[in-house]
């Protein structure tokens, strides 16, 4: 972006002793309107009103923002000799040549009151805040009115000299006054009593004025000298000699950087008030400027002798027009679908930010980063000309999926620019993506190869097929995060279970599994009956079985338990037999053990139960540990087999996702869960707990209980109420309820001999027998909701 060319009026004057500094400030034009046909002769500002007076009995009011007359001053009688605002602006006084003090509103235009009618012409005039009128006059007296009552309130002689000028200090305890004489008299505002007279001048003083802060008092004079006293000492600083004509207006801006002054001799010049030299010159070329004021930190204002008004803007420097711009080096910018991916929760950010004037504050995510300055080759990227900081910053990356990462760079103009980067935080199942093979694919190949993308830099990986490890090729070299990674892996017929475990350089450790089949090599004869022929099934209801069963976990800091696999097969195995609904393959999965992982558990609820009808049954059985999350024991988790206990968040199975398969992936209106899980202490000598981490609430059985509110038709049935947990007995070679579950559907259930075991006769059977094997500790939980409580679940063979 290139800079918007400002014009800037410079002109180098011949006249005059001091040199123009080398470096000007800015100022700017801003705008030149008539107000008068005929000369300003008097004038005075406020930051929002200018009053003017000529010698046509004029007196107009100006409004400064738009340089358009508010209103004009009616009924003078003579011309206005002087002329002074309030500091509110709320009014003005004038002063005329036969003595006349008047007070006006300047909202309205009309006479306030008539303060004076002096005897003699009013020479100098001034206004402290609201209510008192400083007046000198032709008979060299100082007079002090209040406005409000137009009574004197004080008065002190000034003989011999003509009183030209007057102004008040800023700390409002002393006032000067200047004299055709050229000595400058300071009074105490209290008494009216003369305590100090300046003499190092001997021309007539034509202006003279306090600086804002009130630590200079600046003369100038009639033959165009400007004198500089330092209001501490009285001791003159500087004398500037700007030429021989008469100074006739002085000014200081609000921060008391630079004094601005104007002359007959039609230049108006600006000093800089630290080392006094003219920082820039300015000329009128139709007549002089007769009056000047900075009405704000960046406006200065001044009338001329042909009845104009000019406004400038002036600066220490030209303002700053552009917005900084940030250039992202890591990571590389794009957009939110093609997110740079990362395994870490630490990520780091790193840029560069220039500007023409220079960055000031950068931000990321609403929190300021450290700035530095740019290397070598980052500097090789800034246009030149500009002026640049570097970023690095490391965010915390606290969710998971794509996160937007805010960047924003500002200057001290308070120009800003902003930026985003995309980060994708990886869940542990998403950090290594097998691209080949998928998942249950079958070969007539005697090895496939396999196809891997890790999402972090590798140290090595290992591939164990059917338990064993092959031998794998070093990561090639040059491979970064996001990169495939390419291995063989050797097939035997039958089913193949793979495991792939990846390194990282940073101690990441992610594990996947899935499973493909090779195909046996023998002659079929077309003629010959199949074996394996699927089970016709003929219209109406059908049912279906998950069964998930973990004595043994992947990571042993997971404690193993003794029944819950066989719990979990002999449940499969009653189901497949014709009292218990005579369930195949095609209609019951088994996840035992290893098989039992997070996403072979998912498959089988989200994708194998979503074949199930609204009229089928389904039949979701867990057996295993529960447990919390200690950070948030709020957050309830069945452990699957690659289950990390310090990151449970990642690896095993959340309850509210439970919740969300069965209301959003299972058609069936009637589904029945028995969970045999729960949390507790540890093992026992005399019997396992099915649970880790400590906790007074068995909150996992809670959860799952609540569970049926899901959807109409579902009932959950889990081992043991909250506060207690889920027992295993040796002698009976089961959990407790597995156990008398099975036992029950085998026909103890059936209370009315009915030869029919309705799902409401198995859990009172249950209920009764776990309570009364574990003397009241352990309690089995149905849900309270609505759904058939008639349903069959098993018959008996008679």
């Amino acid at each position: 972006m290139k800079r918007i060319a400002l014009f800037v009026i410079v002109i180098h004057l011949l006249t005059g002793t001091n040199a123009i500094a080398r470096q000007e400030i800015y100022v700017k034009s801003l705008q030149t309107q008539e107000i008068l046909k005929t000369p300003v002769t008097k004038a005075s500002a406020t930051s929002a009103i200018l009053a003017v007076a000529t010698n046509d009995k004029v007196v107009k009011l100006i409004d400064i923002a738009s340089l358009n007359e508010r209103s004009s001053l009616s009924g003078l009688i003579n011309p206005a000799s002087q002329v002074s605002l309030t500091a509110s602006g709320q009014s003005v006084v004038t002063t005329s040549g036969d003595g006349q003090v008047t007070l006006w509103n300047t909202s309205t235009g009309m006479v306030s009151r008539n303060i004076a009618n002096e005897s003699e012409r009013i020479t100098a005039l001034t206004i402290q805040g609201e209510t008192l009128v400083f007046l000198a006059g032709d008979d060299k007296k100082i007079r002090v009115l209040d406005v409000l009552s137009g009574k004197e309130v004080g008065s002190v002689s000034a003989s011999p000299e003509d009183i030209t000028n007057i102004c008040l200090h800023p700390g409002g305890k002393e006032f000067a006054i200047g004299t055709s004489s050229g000595r400058i008299n300071i009074y105490a505002l209290g008494a009216l009593s003369l305590t100090r007279s300046l003499q190092e001048n001997k021309e007539r003083v034509s202006a003279l004025a306090f600086t804002p802060n009130g630590r200079l008092l600046i003369a100038g004079t009639s033959d165009g000298n400007l004198y500089v006293w330092e209001t501490q000492t009285w001791t003159l600083k500087t004398k500037l000699n700007q030429g021989r004509l008469g100074i006739l207006s002085l000014s200081f801006d609000p921060l008391v950087r630079w004094m601005a002054s104007c002359s007959v001799d039609s230049t108006l010049k600006i000093f800089d008030l630290v080392s006094f030299a003219r920082v820039k010159a300015l000329t009128e070329s139709n007549g002089y400027y007769t009056f000047l004021s900075f009405v704000n930190d960046e406006t200065l204002l001044a009338t001329t002798s042909l009845g104009f008004v000019k406004k400038w803007r002036v600066l220490a420097s030209p303002p700053d027009t552009l917005a900084p711009k940030i250039v992202l080096l890591r990571p590389v910018p794009a957009g939110r679908e093609s997110a740079v991916r990362t395994v870490s929760n630490d990520f780091e950010i790193h840029g560069i930010a220039y500007d023409d004037v220079g960055v000031n504050t950068l931000t990321l995510n609403g929190k300021a980063a450290k700035l530095s300055n740019p290397n070598a080759d980052e500097a090789a990227k800034i246009p030149a000309g500009m002026k640049a900081k570097a970023f690095t910053e490391t965010v915390k990356l606290d969710k998971f999926g794509t996160i937007a990462l805010e960047i924003k760079a500002s200057d001290k103009a308070g120009h800003a620019a902003i930026d985003t980067a995309f980060v994708n935080h990886l869940t542990i199942e998403q950090s290594v993506e097998i691209i080949a093979p998928a998942n249950n694919a079958v070969f007539n190949t005697v090895s496939t190869p396999i196809q891997f993308r890790p999402w972090f830099e590798v140290e090595n990986y290992t591939i164990a097929v059917n338990v064993s490890d092959i031998p794998t090729n070093a990561v090639p070299p040059g491979k970064s995060a996001g990169d495939v990674i390419q291995d063989e892996i050797p097939l035997v017929v039958g089913e193949n279970q793979v495991q792939l475990t990846v390194n990282g350089k940073q101690g990441e450790r992610y594990t996947k599994s899935l499973s493909v089949s090779r195909k046996s090599e023998t002659t079929v004869t077309l003629n010959a009956p199949s074996t394996m022929q699927k089970k016709q099934r003929g219209p109406g209801p059908q049912a279906w079985a998950v069964i998930v069963g973990l004595s043994d976990y992947g990571n042993k800091a997971i404690p193993s338990l003794n029944y819950a696999d066989k719990d979990a097969e002999a449940f499969a195995n009653f189901l497949r037999r014709p009292e218990g609904g005579a369930y195949d393959t095609d209609h019951l999965k088994l996840l035992l053990n290893k098989d039992a992982t997070l996403p072979n558990i998912k498959d089988a609820l989200i994708n194998f139960l979503n074949q199930a009808i609204d009229i089928d049954l389904v039949i979701i059985y867990f057996a295993g540990h529960g447990a919390p999350e200690p950070a948030r024991p709020q957050n309830l988790y069945l452990l699957t087999y690659d289950s990390d206990p310090n990151m449970l968040g990642t690896t095993a199975f959340p309850m509210w996702q439970i919740q969300d398969l069965l209301a959003r992936y299972i058609n069936a209106k009637r589904i029945i869960v028995f969970t045999d899980a729960c949390h507790s202490g540890g093992i026992s000598v005399n019997f396992a707990t099915r649970g880790m981490g400590v906790s007074e609430n068995n909150q996992i059985n809670q959860y799952l209980t609540d569970l049926s509110k899901t959807k109409e038709g579902i009932v959950v049935f889990t081992a043991s109420a909250a506060g207690e947990v889920s027992q295993e007995f040796p002698e009976l070679g089961h959990g407790v309820f597995t156990y008398y579950l099975l036992e029950g559907l085998e026909g103890k259930a059936d209370f009315n001999n009915d030869y029919v075991i309705t799902i409401n006769e198995e859990m009172q059977y249950v209920e009764e027998q776990v309570k009364r094997k574990t003397k009241g500790a352990q309690n089995p939980t149905r849900s309270q909701t609505s759904y058939d409580k008639e349903l069959t679940i098993a018959t008996i063979p008679h």
